[in-house]
Protein backbone atom coordinates (compact mmCIF):
# COMPACT_ATOMS: atom_id res chain seq x y z
CA UNK A 1 0.00 0.00 0.00
CA UNK A 2 2.88 2.39 0.79
CA UNK A 3 4.32 1.92 -2.69
CA UNK A 4 0.91 2.34 -4.30
CA UNK A 5 0.35 5.66 -2.51
CA UNK A 6 3.85 6.74 -3.43
CA UNK A 7 3.21 5.80 -7.06
CA UNK A 8 -0.01 7.83 -7.34
CA UNK A 9 1.54 10.80 -5.55
CA UNK A 10 4.45 10.79 -8.00
CA UNK A 11 2.09 10.42 -10.97
CA UNK A 12 -0.05 13.34 -9.76
CA UNK A 13 3.08 15.46 -9.38
CA UNK A 14 4.12 14.65 -12.96
CA UNK A 15 0.69 15.51 -14.32
CA UNK A 16 0.59 18.81 -12.42
CA UNK A 17 4.04 19.81 -13.66
CA UNK A 18 3.17 18.84 -17.21
CA UNK A 19 -0.01 20.94 -17.07
CA UNK A 20 1.84 23.97 -15.78
CA UNK A 21 4.73 23.83 -18.24
CA UNK A 22 3.57 22.04 -21.35
CA UNK A 23 2.12 25.09 -23.07
CA UNK A 24 5.13 27.35 -23.13
CA UNK A 25 8.12 25.01 -23.03
CA UNK A 26 9.63 27.58 -20.66
CA UNK A 27 13.41 27.36 -20.85
CA UNK A 28 14.38 30.80 -19.67
CA UNK A 29 17.75 31.15 -17.95
CA UNK A 30 17.46 30.49 -14.21
CA UNK A 31 19.79 31.48 -11.42
CA UNK A 32 20.30 30.37 -7.84
CA UNK A 33 20.07 32.54 -4.71
CA UNK A 34 23.55 33.96 -5.27
CA UNK A 35 22.61 35.03 -8.78
CA UNK A 36 24.71 32.33 -10.48
CA UNK A 37 23.18 30.62 -13.50
CA UNK A 38 22.01 27.09 -12.68
CA UNK A 39 20.15 26.04 -15.82
CA UNK A 40 21.22 24.69 -19.19
CA UNK A 41 19.43 24.63 -22.53
CA UNK A 42 20.56 21.95 -24.98
CA UNK A 43 19.58 21.64 -28.63
CA UNK A 44 17.83 18.41 -29.63
CA UNK A 45 17.68 17.12 -33.18
CA UNK A 46 14.09 15.87 -33.19
CA UNK A 47 10.99 14.86 -31.28
CA UNK A 48 11.24 12.67 -28.20
CA UNK A 49 9.21 9.46 -28.21
CA UNK A 50 10.73 7.59 -25.25
CA UNK A 51 13.08 8.09 -22.32
CA UNK A 52 14.01 4.40 -22.33
CA UNK A 53 17.24 4.11 -24.35
CA UNK A 54 16.66 0.45 -25.24
CA UNK A 55 13.22 1.16 -26.71
CA UNK A 56 14.42 3.25 -29.64
CA UNK A 57 17.15 3.58 -32.25
CA UNK A 58 16.88 7.38 -32.47
CA UNK A 59 19.82 9.29 -31.03
CA UNK A 60 17.63 11.93 -29.37
CA UNK A 61 15.79 9.26 -27.37
CA UNK A 62 18.88 7.29 -26.49
CA UNK A 63 20.89 10.29 -25.27
CA UNK A 64 18.09 11.47 -23.00
CA UNK A 65 18.23 8.13 -21.24
CA UNK A 66 21.61 9.17 -19.86
CA UNK A 67 19.97 12.29 -18.45
CA UNK A 68 17.35 10.53 -16.31
CA UNK A 69 18.73 7.00 -16.00
CA UNK A 70 21.98 5.28 -15.00
CA UNK A 71 23.71 2.10 -16.08
CA UNK A 72 25.01 -0.67 -13.86
CA UNK A 73 28.59 0.00 -15.04
CA UNK A 74 29.99 2.94 -16.98
CA UNK A 75 32.97 4.18 -19.03
CA UNK A 76 35.77 6.45 -17.92
CA UNK A 77 37.37 9.01 -20.26
CA UNK A 78 39.79 6.37 -21.55
CA UNK A 79 36.83 4.13 -22.46
CA UNK A 80 37.60 1.61 -19.72
CA UNK A 81 34.58 0.05 -17.99
CA UNK A 82 34.30 1.24 -14.39
CA UNK A 83 31.80 0.77 -11.52
CA UNK A 84 28.63 2.84 -11.45
CA UNK A 85 25.45 1.54 -9.77
CA UNK A 86 27.42 -1.64 -9.14
CA UNK A 87 30.39 -1.00 -6.89
CA UNK A 88 32.31 -4.10 -7.99
CA UNK A 89 32.09 -7.35 -9.92
CA UNK A 90 33.79 -10.68 -10.40
CA UNK A 91 33.91 -12.96 -13.45
CA UNK A 92 33.95 -16.76 -13.17
CA UNK A 93 36.89 -18.76 -14.51
CA UNK A 94 34.82 -19.91 -17.50
CA UNK A 95 33.79 -16.26 -18.19
CA UNK A 96 30.11 -17.25 -18.17
CA UNK A 97 28.99 -15.78 -14.82
CA UNK A 98 29.32 -12.12 -13.86
CA UNK A 99 28.55 -11.39 -10.19
CA UNK A 100 27.81 -7.76 -9.33
CA UNK A 101 27.81 -6.19 -5.88
CA UNK A 102 25.39 -3.26 -5.86
CA UNK A 103 25.82 0.03 -4.06
CA UNK A 104 23.44 0.40 -1.10
CA UNK A 105 22.79 4.13 -1.59
CA UNK A 106 21.08 4.12 -4.99
CA UNK A 107 17.68 5.80 -4.99
CA UNK A 108 15.12 5.97 -7.74
CA UNK A 109 13.42 9.30 -8.37
CA UNK A 110 10.38 7.97 -6.50
CA UNK A 111 12.47 7.40 -3.37
CA UNK A 112 12.63 3.61 -3.68
CA UNK A 113 15.99 1.92 -3.13
CA UNK A 114 17.45 -0.05 -6.01
CA UNK A 115 17.69 -3.82 -5.45
CA UNK A 116 19.02 -6.81 -7.37
CA UNK A 117 15.48 -7.58 -8.57
CA UNK A 118 15.49 -4.26 -10.42
CA UNK A 119 18.69 -5.30 -12.18
CA UNK A 120 17.16 -8.64 -13.20
CA UNK A 121 14.10 -6.81 -14.53
CA UNK A 122 16.31 -4.42 -16.51
CA UNK A 123 18.41 -7.25 -17.98
CA UNK A 124 15.19 -8.86 -19.20
CA UNK A 125 14.16 -5.60 -20.92
CA UNK A 126 17.50 -5.52 -22.76
CA UNK A 127 17.14 -9.15 -23.83
CA UNK A 128 13.56 -8.64 -25.04
CA UNK A 129 13.87 -5.26 -26.80
CA UNK A 130 14.07 -5.50 -30.58
CA UNK A 131 16.65 -2.71 -30.47
CA UNK A 132 19.10 -4.46 -28.12
CA UNK A 133 18.36 -8.18 -28.23
CA UNK A 134 21.13 -8.84 -30.76
CA UNK A 135 23.62 -7.07 -28.46
CA UNK A 136 22.35 -9.32 -25.65
CA UNK A 137 22.23 -12.58 -27.61
CA UNK A 138 25.13 -13.90 -25.54
CA UNK A 139 23.15 -13.48 -22.30
CA UNK A 140 21.12 -16.29 -20.73
CA UNK A 141 19.49 -14.15 -18.05
CA UNK A 142 20.07 -12.83 -14.55
CA UNK A 143 19.41 -13.97 -10.98
CA UNK A 144 19.13 -11.97 -7.77
CA UNK A 145 21.24 -13.66 -5.09
CA UNK A 146 20.01 -11.23 -2.44
CA UNK A 147 19.06 -7.55 -2.39
CA UNK A 148 22.58 -6.38 -3.16
CA UNK A 149 24.08 -9.10 -5.34
CA UNK A 150 23.10 -10.31 -8.81
CA UNK A 151 24.46 -12.85 -11.25
CA UNK A 152 24.27 -12.33 -15.00
CA UNK A 153 24.81 -15.48 -17.03
CA UNK A 154 26.26 -15.80 -20.54
CA UNK A 155 25.86 -18.72 -22.94
CA UNK A 156 29.37 -18.18 -24.32
CA UNK A 157 32.30 -15.97 -23.31
CA UNK A 158 31.86 -12.46 -24.68
CA UNK A 159 34.78 -10.11 -24.11
CA UNK A 160 32.78 -6.97 -24.95
CA UNK A 161 29.95 -7.78 -22.52
CA UNK A 162 30.90 -5.18 -19.91
CA UNK A 163 31.08 -2.53 -22.64
CA UNK A 164 27.63 -3.59 -23.89
CA UNK A 165 26.32 -3.22 -20.32
CA UNK A 166 27.89 0.21 -19.93
CA UNK A 167 26.08 1.34 -23.05
CA UNK A 168 22.68 -0.34 -22.65
CA UNK A 169 21.94 -1.71 -19.17
CA UNK A 170 19.92 1.17 -17.72
CA UNK A 171 18.25 0.22 -14.44
CA UNK A 172 14.46 0.41 -14.11
CA UNK A 173 12.33 0.28 -10.95
CA UNK A 174 10.42 -2.99 -11.30
CA UNK A 175 7.77 -2.25 -8.68
CA UNK A 176 7.06 1.19 -10.11
CA UNK A 177 6.69 -0.30 -13.59
CA UNK A 178 4.29 -2.99 -12.40
CA UNK A 179 2.19 -0.49 -10.44
CA UNK A 180 2.10 1.90 -13.39
CA UNK A 181 0.78 -0.77 -15.74
CA UNK A 182 -1.63 -2.07 -13.09
CA UNK A 183 -3.12 1.44 -12.99
CA UNK A 184 -4.17 1.04 -16.63
CA UNK A 185 -1.18 2.55 -18.43
CA UNK A 186 0.78 1.03 -21.30
CA UNK A 187 4.47 0.31 -21.67
CA UNK A 188 4.64 3.14 -24.24
CA UNK A 189 3.24 5.57 -21.67
CA UNK A 190 5.68 4.26 -19.08
CA UNK A 191 8.57 5.08 -21.40
CA UNK A 192 7.80 8.79 -21.01
CA UNK A 193 7.26 8.50 -17.23
CA UNK A 194 10.27 6.43 -16.19
CA UNK A 195 11.37 6.18 -12.57
CA UNK A 196 15.12 6.28 -13.07
CA UNK A 197 18.21 6.66 -10.90
CA UNK A 198 19.88 9.27 -13.10
CA UNK A 199 21.02 12.81 -12.30
CA UNK A 200 17.82 14.47 -13.55
CA UNK A 201 14.09 13.82 -13.11
CA UNK A 202 11.61 14.25 -15.94
CA UNK A 203 9.28 17.26 -15.57
CA UNK A 204 7.46 17.88 -18.85
CA UNK A 205 7.50 17.53 -22.60
CA UNK A 206 5.86 19.53 -25.39
CA UNK A 207 5.95 17.69 -28.71
CA UNK A 208 8.05 19.47 -31.28
CA UNK A 209 9.09 22.19 -28.83
CA UNK A 210 10.96 21.21 -25.67
CA UNK A 211 11.57 18.84 -22.78
CA UNK A 212 12.42 19.70 -19.18
CA UNK A 213 14.21 17.90 -16.34
CA UNK A 214 15.13 18.96 -12.82
CA UNK A 215 18.14 17.92 -10.74
CA UNK A 216 17.67 14.81 -8.58
CA UNK A 217 18.68 15.68 -5.02
CA UNK A 218 19.35 12.04 -4.05
CA UNK A 219 21.56 11.22 -7.04
CA UNK A 220 24.28 8.99 -5.65
CA UNK A 221 27.15 11.15 -6.98
CA UNK A 222 25.56 14.22 -5.42
CA UNK A 223 22.93 16.64 -6.69
CA UNK A 224 24.07 18.17 -10.00
CA UNK A 225 25.27 21.77 -9.90
CA UNK A 226 22.97 22.61 -12.82
CA UNK A 227 19.45 22.37 -11.41
CA UNK A 228 17.30 22.85 -14.50
CA UNK A 229 17.88 20.96 -17.76
CA UNK A 230 15.99 22.11 -20.85
CA UNK A 231 16.06 20.47 -24.25
CA UNK A 232 15.01 22.67 -27.16
CA UNK A 233 14.01 20.87 -30.35
CA UNK A 234 15.78 22.41 -33.35
CA UNK A 235 15.75 20.20 -36.42
CA UNK A 236 17.45 22.60 -38.84
CA UNK A 237 21.26 22.83 -38.75
CA UNK A 238 21.31 26.51 -39.69
CA UNK A 239 18.72 27.36 -37.04
CA UNK A 240 20.86 25.51 -34.50
CA UNK A 241 23.87 27.65 -35.38
CA UNK A 242 21.83 30.84 -35.05
CA UNK A 243 20.42 29.69 -31.70
CA UNK A 244 23.85 29.14 -30.13
CA UNK A 245 25.06 32.44 -31.57
CA UNK A 246 22.07 34.30 -30.12
CA UNK A 247 22.39 32.64 -26.71
CA UNK A 248 19.07 30.81 -27.00
CA UNK A 249 20.84 27.53 -26.25
CA UNK A 250 23.94 26.78 -24.19
CA UNK A 251 25.12 23.55 -25.79
CA UNK A 252 24.70 21.87 -29.16
CA UNK A 253 23.90 18.26 -28.38
CA UNK A 254 26.81 16.17 -29.71
CA UNK A 255 24.62 13.98 -31.95
CA UNK A 256 23.58 17.10 -33.87
CA UNK A 257 25.70 19.58 -35.76
CA UNK A 258 25.83 22.89 -37.55
CA UNK A 259 26.78 23.51 -41.19
CA UNK A 260 30.55 23.39 -41.70
CA UNK A 261 30.30 26.83 -43.28
CA UNK A 262 29.21 28.26 -39.91
CA UNK A 263 32.14 26.89 -37.93
CA UNK A 264 34.63 29.69 -38.56
CA UNK A 265 32.09 32.32 -37.52
CA UNK A 266 31.24 30.43 -34.33
CA UNK A 267 34.93 30.03 -33.52
CA UNK A 268 35.40 33.80 -33.84
CA UNK A 269 32.66 34.72 -31.34
CA UNK A 270 33.68 35.66 -27.80
CA UNK A 271 30.59 34.09 -26.21
CA UNK A 272 31.01 30.62 -27.75
CA UNK A 273 33.57 27.85 -27.32
CA UNK A 274 34.21 25.43 -30.18
CA UNK A 275 36.32 22.60 -28.84
CA UNK A 276 37.66 19.63 -30.78
CA UNK A 277 37.28 16.36 -28.84
CA UNK A 278 38.80 12.91 -29.30
CA UNK A 279 35.36 11.38 -29.72
CA UNK A 280 35.11 10.13 -33.29
CA UNK A 281 32.22 9.43 -35.62
CA UNK A 282 32.40 7.80 -39.05
CA UNK A 283 30.20 8.73 -41.99
CA UNK A 284 29.20 6.16 -44.57
CA UNK A 285 27.20 5.71 -47.73
CA UNK A 286 24.97 2.77 -46.82
CA UNK A 287 24.23 0.48 -49.76
CA UNK A 288 21.32 -1.95 -49.86
CA UNK A 289 23.17 -5.20 -50.54
CA UNK A 290 19.93 -7.07 -51.29
CA UNK A 291 19.28 -5.06 -54.47
CA UNK A 292 20.92 -5.83 -57.81
CA UNK A 293 23.50 -4.85 -58.91
CA UNK A 294 24.67 -3.71 -55.47
CA UNK A 295 24.79 -7.30 -54.24
CA UNK A 296 27.86 -7.57 -56.48
CA UNK A 297 31.09 -6.78 -54.62
CA UNK A 298 32.77 -5.51 -57.79
CA UNK A 299 30.04 -2.88 -58.21
CA UNK A 300 30.39 -1.75 -54.61
CA UNK A 301 34.18 -1.52 -54.95
CA UNK A 302 33.78 0.49 -58.15
CA UNK A 303 31.51 2.95 -56.34
CA UNK A 304 34.06 3.24 -53.52
CA UNK A 305 36.99 3.94 -55.86
CA UNK A 306 34.91 6.52 -57.76
CA UNK A 307 34.63 8.70 -54.66
CA UNK A 308 36.78 11.83 -54.46
CA UNK A 309 37.25 11.74 -50.71
CA UNK A 310 39.40 14.88 -50.47
CA UNK A 311 36.76 16.89 -52.33
CA UNK A 312 34.01 15.38 -50.19
CA UNK A 313 35.82 16.32 -46.98
CA UNK A 314 36.54 19.84 -48.20
CA UNK A 315 32.97 20.51 -49.31
CA UNK A 316 30.98 18.78 -46.57
CA UNK A 317 33.30 18.96 -43.55
CA UNK A 318 35.13 22.20 -44.33
CA UNK A 319 38.33 20.16 -44.56
CA UNK A 320 37.99 19.12 -40.91
CA UNK A 321 37.93 15.32 -41.30
CA UNK A 322 40.13 12.49 -42.55
CA UNK A 323 39.53 9.33 -44.58
CA UNK A 324 38.24 6.43 -42.48
CA UNK A 325 41.14 4.11 -41.66
CA UNK A 326 39.37 0.99 -40.40
CA UNK A 327 35.73 0.99 -41.47
CA UNK A 328 33.54 2.13 -38.55
CA UNK A 329 36.25 1.87 -35.88
CA UNK A 330 37.76 4.83 -34.07
CA UNK A 331 41.34 5.02 -32.88
CA UNK A 332 40.25 4.32 -29.27
CA UNK A 333 38.16 1.29 -30.24
CA UNK A 334 39.57 -2.01 -28.98
CA UNK A 335 40.30 -3.97 -32.16
CA UNK A 336 41.18 -1.00 -34.39
CA UNK A 337 43.38 -2.49 -37.10
CA UNK A 338 46.37 -1.07 -38.96
CA UNK A 339 47.07 -4.35 -40.78
CA UNK A 340 48.49 -4.14 -44.32
CA UNK A 341 45.55 -6.23 -45.50
CA UNK A 342 43.01 -3.50 -44.70
CA UNK A 343 41.65 -2.07 -47.98
CA UNK A 344 41.90 1.72 -48.15
CA UNK A 345 39.80 3.26 -50.90
CA UNK A 346 41.23 6.32 -52.65
CA UNK A 347 39.95 8.31 -55.60
CA UNK A 348 40.78 6.21 -58.67
CA UNK A 349 38.13 6.70 -61.38
CA UNK A 350 39.96 4.54 -63.93
CA UNK A 351 40.10 1.60 -61.54
CA UNK A 352 36.42 2.20 -60.73
CA UNK A 353 35.53 2.02 -64.44
CA UNK A 354 37.54 -1.19 -64.90
CA UNK A 355 35.79 -2.83 -61.92
CA UNK A 356 32.39 -1.78 -63.21
CA UNK A 357 33.17 -3.24 -66.66
CA UNK A 358 34.43 -6.46 -65.03
CA UNK A 359 31.12 -6.68 -63.16
CA UNK A 360 29.28 -6.49 -66.49
CA UNK A 361 28.26 -2.82 -66.43
CA UNK A 362 30.65 -0.95 -68.75
CA UNK A 363 30.16 2.82 -68.50
CA UNK A 364 27.34 2.18 -66.04
CA UNK A 365 25.16 0.59 -68.72
CA UNK A 366 22.40 -1.49 -67.15
CA UNK A 367 22.55 0.18 -63.75
CA UNK A 368 19.23 1.88 -62.98
CA UNK A 369 19.01 5.37 -61.52
CA UNK A 370 20.15 5.24 -57.91
CA UNK A 371 17.72 6.84 -55.47
CA UNK A 372 19.40 8.26 -52.35
CA UNK A 373 17.07 8.33 -49.34
CA UNK A 374 18.47 11.13 -47.18
CA UNK A 375 17.66 13.94 -44.79
CA UNK A 376 18.09 17.54 -45.94
CA UNK A 377 21.29 17.96 -43.92
CA UNK A 378 22.94 15.12 -45.87
CA UNK A 379 22.15 16.57 -49.28
CA UNK A 380 25.57 18.20 -49.71
CA UNK A 381 27.26 14.83 -49.19
CA UNK A 382 25.10 13.13 -51.79
CA UNK A 383 25.65 15.98 -54.26
CA UNK A 384 29.36 15.17 -54.23
CA UNK A 385 28.58 11.45 -54.52
CA UNK A 386 26.21 12.22 -57.40
CA UNK A 387 28.97 14.05 -59.29
CA UNK A 388 31.53 11.30 -58.64
CA UNK A 389 29.29 8.45 -59.73
CA UNK A 390 28.21 10.39 -62.82
CA UNK A 391 31.78 9.82 -64.10
CA UNK A 392 30.92 6.11 -64.15
CA UNK A 393 27.70 6.74 -66.07
CA UNK A 394 25.53 6.22 -62.96
CA UNK A 395 22.69 8.66 -62.29
CA UNK A 396 21.67 9.57 -58.74
CA UNK A 397 18.39 11.15 -57.64
CA UNK A 398 17.40 12.32 -54.16
CA UNK A 399 14.48 11.28 -51.98
CA UNK A 400 14.64 13.82 -49.14
CA UNK A 401 12.72 13.00 -45.97
CA UNK A 402 12.63 13.95 -42.30
CA UNK A 403 15.64 12.43 -40.50
CA UNK A 404 13.64 10.09 -38.28
CA UNK A 405 11.71 8.80 -41.28
CA UNK A 406 14.94 8.29 -43.21
CA UNK A 407 16.34 6.05 -40.49
CA UNK A 408 13.12 4.05 -40.41
CA UNK A 409 13.14 3.63 -44.20
CA UNK A 410 16.79 2.59 -44.29
CA UNK A 411 16.40 0.10 -41.47
CA UNK A 412 13.31 -1.26 -43.19
CA UNK A 413 15.18 -1.83 -46.45
CA UNK A 414 13.10 0.73 -48.38
CA UNK A 415 16.12 2.40 -49.97
CA UNK A 416 18.98 1.94 -52.42
CA UNK A 417 21.62 4.15 -50.80
CA UNK A 418 21.60 6.46 -47.79
CA UNK A 419 23.96 8.45 -45.56
CA UNK A 420 24.57 7.43 -41.95
CA UNK A 421 26.99 8.67 -39.29
CA UNK A 422 27.92 6.29 -36.47
CA UNK A 423 29.58 7.20 -33.19
CA UNK A 424 32.63 5.01 -32.67
CA UNK A 425 32.13 2.33 -30.02
CA UNK A 426 34.44 1.01 -27.33
CA UNK A 427 35.02 -2.53 -28.65
CA UNK A 428 35.11 -3.93 -32.17
CA UNK A 429 32.88 -6.87 -31.18
CA UNK A 430 30.10 -4.37 -30.54
CA UNK A 431 29.88 -4.04 -34.33
CA UNK A 432 29.01 -7.73 -34.79
CA UNK A 433 25.34 -6.83 -35.01
CA UNK A 434 26.05 -4.75 -38.12
CA UNK A 435 26.53 -8.00 -40.02
CA UNK A 436 24.11 -10.60 -38.61
CA UNK A 437 20.87 -11.72 -40.22
CA UNK A 438 19.03 -11.13 -36.95
CA UNK A 439 20.02 -7.46 -37.10
CA UNK A 440 18.47 -6.81 -40.50
CA UNK A 441 15.86 -4.16 -39.80
CA UNK A 442 18.02 -2.72 -37.03
CA UNK A 443 21.80 -2.20 -37.01
CA UNK A 444 22.50 -4.24 -40.18
CA UNK A 445 21.28 -1.45 -42.42
CA UNK A 446 23.34 -2.65 -45.41
CA UNK A 447 21.51 -6.00 -45.21
CA UNK A 448 24.84 -7.72 -45.80
CA UNK A 449 25.33 -11.36 -44.74
CA UNK A 450 28.59 -13.33 -44.82
CA UNK A 451 28.46 -16.48 -42.68
CA UNK A 452 32.22 -17.00 -42.74
CA UNK A 453 32.65 -13.46 -41.41
CA UNK A 454 30.04 -14.04 -38.71
CA UNK A 455 31.85 -17.20 -37.59
CA UNK A 456 35.14 -15.30 -37.29
CA UNK A 457 33.43 -12.51 -35.36
CA UNK A 458 31.95 -15.02 -32.94
CA UNK A 459 35.40 -16.47 -32.27
CA UNK A 460 36.92 -13.00 -31.70
CA UNK A 461 34.08 -12.04 -29.35
CA UNK A 462 34.87 -15.04 -27.13
CA UNK A 463 38.67 -14.68 -27.21
CA UNK A 464 40.09 -13.54 -23.86
CA UNK A 465 43.74 -13.09 -24.90
CA UNK A 466 44.20 -9.53 -26.24
CA UNK A 467 47.02 -10.29 -28.72
CA UNK A 468 45.20 -13.26 -30.21
CA UNK A 469 42.01 -11.25 -30.38
CA UNK A 470 43.74 -8.40 -32.25
CA UNK A 471 45.04 -10.86 -34.85
CA UNK A 472 41.48 -12.06 -35.34
CA UNK A 473 40.24 -8.49 -35.71
CA UNK A 474 42.94 -7.79 -38.31
CA UNK A 475 41.48 -10.61 -40.41
CA UNK A 476 37.86 -9.61 -39.78
CA UNK A 477 38.25 -5.98 -40.79
CA UNK A 478 40.37 -6.96 -43.79
CA UNK A 479 37.42 -9.03 -45.02
CA UNK A 480 34.91 -6.26 -44.31
CA UNK A 481 36.88 -3.52 -46.04
CA UNK A 482 37.44 -5.76 -49.05
CA UNK A 483 33.73 -6.61 -49.24
CA UNK A 484 32.80 -2.91 -48.73
CA UNK A 485 29.12 -3.46 -47.81
CA UNK A 486 29.04 0.30 -47.14
CA UNK A 487 31.39 3.07 -48.29
CA UNK A 488 33.10 4.72 -45.33
CA UNK A 489 33.52 8.33 -46.44
CA UNK A 490 35.42 9.91 -43.57
CA UNK A 491 36.18 9.95 -39.87
CA UNK A 492 35.61 13.12 -37.91
CA UNK A 493 36.42 14.09 -34.34
CA UNK A 494 33.33 15.63 -32.79
CA UNK A 495 33.20 19.35 -32.08
CA UNK A 496 31.79 20.43 -28.74
CA UNK A 497 30.01 23.77 -29.23
CA UNK A 498 28.86 25.51 -26.08
CA UNK A 499 28.45 28.84 -24.32
CA UNK A 500 31.47 30.44 -22.72
CA UNK A 501 31.49 29.87 -18.97
CA UNK A 502 30.00 26.37 -19.13
CA UNK A 503 32.28 23.61 -17.87
CA UNK A 504 31.49 20.58 -20.04
CA UNK A 505 34.00 17.90 -19.04
CA UNK A 506 35.09 14.82 -20.95
CA UNK A 507 33.55 12.65 -23.66
CA UNK A 508 32.53 9.00 -23.38
CA UNK A 509 31.38 6.20 -25.73
CA UNK A 510 27.83 6.45 -24.41
CA UNK A 511 24.66 7.63 -26.11
CA UNK A 512 24.94 11.06 -24.49
CA UNK A 513 28.70 11.44 -25.26
CA UNK A 514 28.96 13.87 -22.31
CA UNK A 515 27.91 13.68 -18.65
CA UNK A 516 25.49 16.42 -17.78
CA UNK A 517 25.85 15.75 -14.05
CA UNK A 518 29.49 16.90 -14.31
CA UNK A 519 28.65 20.23 -15.91
CA UNK A 520 28.57 23.55 -14.08
CA UNK A 521 28.80 27.27 -14.75
CA UNK A 522 32.16 28.77 -13.90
Amino acid sequence: MRKMKRFFAMLLCMCTLATVTACGGNNATQTNESGKKDSITVSLGGNVTTLDPVSSNLAVNQMLGNVCMSTLVDFDENWNVVPNLAESWTISDDALTYTFKLRDDIKFHSGDTMTAEDVVFSVNRCMESSFTQTDWQYCDGAEALNDSEVNIYLNTPYTAFLAIMAKTLFIHNQSYYEEYLAAGHTDEEYQMNIDGTGPYKFVSYEDGVSIEFEAFSDFYKGEPAIKHWYGKIITDDNARAMAIEAGDIDLIEPHTTVPSSNMELLKSLDNIIVEKTDFEKVGSIVINNEIEPFNNKLVRKALAYAMDYDWLIEVTANGDASPAECAYLGHKTVGFSTADTITHYTYDPEKAKDLLAEAGYPNGEGIPTVVATIAENRKSIMEVVQACWAELGINVEFNIMESGVVLSEVRGGNFTVGVVFNNCMADASMYNTYYTEESIGASNMARYINQDLINKMTVAAAELEPEVRQTEFDEIWSIITDEVPVIWIYSQAADMIYAKGLHVGGTYPTQSVVRYEDMYWE
